[in-house]
């Protein structure tokens, strides 16, 4: 008598919800061109993460509803110096600035665009700029895998929050670590402990 043949389910457990590290990097930057959040984990710092130019009033709502922590932007070292921001001497590869929560997405969007100016008075900034680490680093590498502008909008998550929320079948998540993999060296971002 012939043996049934066995068909794979999926598993519940966070271990089954990423078959391989190739296809969760094409589900990530995916999800990023089309302005989802998708959750970045690190041990260092993860985050939620939404491409910047994408950002709009619903998806900025839709983070902000996810998670109540306060965001942040990601953005090169380069963009931050062109719109006066940061000190060219002090920052490196990229780095988080706090925005309040009450920013338009519109502002957020321009944050992003090296075609668009803040004007005279900035709106909305909170303290000095940090080097940007983990997810919020990653975020950037995902922005620029995903051809899109390198910037993002994060939210920082604790450890037991990225556990909770990588269960969740409506984000998108990836490790940090896939993101900074072979394929982001192409895009001209490396992964170093110090950054």
């Amino acid at each position: 008598m012939p043996e049934p043949k066995t068909v794979a389910t999926p598993r519940s457990d966070s271990a089954g919800t990423e078959p391989s590290t190739g296809r969760s990097l094409g589900a990530a930057i995916a999800a990023f061109r089309r302005g989802e959040p998708v959750l970045i984990r690190d041990d260092q710092i993860s985050v939620l993460a939404v491409a910047a130019e994408l950002v709009t009033e619903d998806n900025l709502h839709q983070l902000r509803e996810i998670s109540g922590a306060p965001a942040r932007v990601v953005l090169t070292r380069r963009r931050a110096v062109a719109l006066g921001l940061a000190s060219r001497a002090e920052l490196s590869g990229a780095l988080t600035i706090s925005v309040s929560s009450d920013m338009p997405a519109a502002v957020i969007r321009n944050l992003a665009d090296p075609g668009a100016s803040l004007g005279a008075e900035p709106p909305g900034f909170g303290p000095a700029p940090l080097v940007a680490k983990g997810g919020a680093r990653a975020a950037v590498a995902l922005a620029k895998l995903a051809a899109l502008l390198p910037a993002a909008l994060v939210v920082r998550l604790g450890a037991a929050e990225a556990t909770l929320f990588a269960r969740r079948r409506d984000l998108t998540a990836i490790d940090a670590k896939t993101v900074f993999s072979r394929n982001a060296s192409a895009a001209g971002i490396r992964s170093t402990c110090a950054q």
